[in-house]
């Protein structure tokens, strides 16, 4: 999902709460922009709770 239409000069939550089948799986959120890449992964439990604050200059 691309965010930049949403984000503009100012502090932004990013929060992604969900679930996902099989729990034992895993999943990965990653965040890229120019020059920055965010990832963070999590696994076996079948849950995700994220959230990234996003300072925009």
């Amino acid at each position: 999902m691309d965010l930049s239409p949403y984000l503009a000069q100012s502090i932004t939550d990013v929060v992604i709460v969900g679930t996902y089948q099989p729990a034992s799986a895993s999943v990965t959120v990653t965040f890229e922009g120019p020059d920055t890449r965010v990832q963070q992964q999590a696994g076996g439990t079948g849950r995700v709770n994220y959230q990234l604050n996003l300072v925009v200059d």
